[in-house]
């Protein structure tokens, strides 16, 4: 059995395709401006390319002092948070049995063990457990 040497991935001739096209379209605009600039002077190609490289150094340390120096009037106002609708208010607590108690607690106990294990998105659960847990023991306080 005879061995191929150029033998292509599969699915790798899109991928070909598109680099040597790439390439051709790079060689062709590097030739371009290579015609561009062999048409003027030495010291004009050396002028542009420190105007060039003078506009990129200042467009850079104004945009790097405008970000330590700048005005901070520009950022968006933080407002506070309001309170939902749907917030429970110490009034209209809801009312919770014991084995209802029982059971979130058992919940809570498991998501701790899985918080423990490294799984980190139980946490808004647990937490909102922990709060219902709060509501049944404000219930005796009365």
């Amino acid at each position: 059995m005879k061995r191929k040497e150029n033998r292509e991935v599969a699915g790798s001739g899109f991928w070909n395709r598109l680099q040597e096209s790439v390439q051709q379209e790079q060689l062709r605009m590097a030739e371009w401006l290579g015609r561009g600039f062999g048409r003027c002077s030495r010291g004009v190609q050396k002028m542009t390319l420190v105007f060039f490289t003078l506009l990129c150094s200042g467009i850079c340390s104004w945009v790097f002092s405008e970000s330590i120096f700048g005005r901070k009037n520009k950022m968006a106002p933080i407002d506070s948070i309001h309170q939902p609708a749907t917030y429970l208010s110490k009034k209209r607590l809801p009312v919770l049995s014991y084995q209802e108690y029982l059971r979130l607690h058992a919940y809570r106990l498991h998501l701790d063990s899985l918080l423990k294990s490294g799984d980190m998105g139980q946490r808004q659960t647990r937490d909102t457990i922990l709060f219902l847990e709060g509501i049944y023991l404000q219930q005796f306080k009365k």
